[in-house]
């Protein structure tokens, strides 16, 4: 966050379950340098509806994070969630873990 920035950035954190360590990683680092995250871990409880909770979490957000590897290009969710960033016209910005494309 640039030292003139009035709001911080508002972070949606999309990766795969398999990748869950490097994304808590990420996330403190953001919230280190004063940025707002959504990581599902922290902002969904079992009980919830999933798809209903993603999506306010995308809507949420000023960007959306895709955390991206072999796993991530697998899982049916960080696709779900990619596709509805597109979709919502959010700032998409890539953070790759391995050299998948």
């Amino acid at each position: 966050m640039s030292a003139g920035s009035a709001t911080p950035p508002k972070v949606f954190l999309s990766h795969s379950h398999a990748d869950r360590e490097h994304a808590t990683e990420l996330d403190a680092v953001l919230v280190r340098h004063g940025a707002e995250t959504y990581l599902d871990q922290d902002r969904i409880d079992a009980s919830d509806n999933l798809p209903e909770r993603l999506e306010d979490g995308i809507s949420w957000c000023s960007v959306f994070l895709l955390i991206w590897s072999a796993s991530a290009q697998s899982s049916r969710w960080v696709r779900q969630e990619w596709n509805l960033a597109y979709d919502m016209r959010k700032r998409i910005v890539p953070y790759r873990l391995d050299g998948v494309e």
